[in-house]
């Protein structure tokens, strides 16, 4: 299994034969570093000046996973824990004070906020992955073929 290396991610400006993207050193498919941009087409590729669009996007769409199920992991196990110490607490027990349960409500709350924050950041580039068509003439001039915009 292989946990790093190279690979394309970052897909848009999408267009009938294809989308731009663009070549990420990753871990575990979580995007590090941009090492360039491509129209890509089935098999063929050319190279295209860097997308920053492209960059932002495969890094929103990666650490949009990796942002909802790390707090989604952390509002799981802190919420187990936090529920006891609550219980023992609201029957009068002294397994936390007050000042404890209203850190730990709080951040509960920041890690839901983070979950739905991740899934938010991973969907939204579903919103902007479209070329216009002064885009695909753009790109239909860097790469020598005839795009057609969706």
């Amino acid at each position: 299994m292989i946990v790093y290396g190279v690979r394309m991610g970052g897909a848009v400006d999408r267009c009938v034969q294809g989308q731009t993207e663009t070549r990420f050193a990753h871990v575990w498919f979580v995007p590090l570093v941009p090492m360039g941009s491509y129209f890509v087409s089935g098999q063929q590729s050319v190279k295209v000046p860097f997308s920053l669009r492209s960059v932002i996007v495969g890094y929103l769409r990666g650490w949009g996973v990796i942002t909802a199920l790390g707090c989604l992991v952390g509002l799981v196990a802190y919420g187990i824990s936090f529920y006891n110490r609550l219980t023992i607490y609201l029957n009068g027990g002294t397994s936390a004070t007050e000042d404890e349960i209203v850190f730990g409500t709080i951040l509960l709350a920041m890690m839901g906020a983070g979950v739905v924050l991740g899934i938010a950041m991973f969907l939204v580039t579903r919103f902007v992955d479209k070329a216009s068509a002064q885009r695909c003439a753009e790109l239909s001039n860097l790469t020598g073929w005839q795009l057609t915009p969706l």
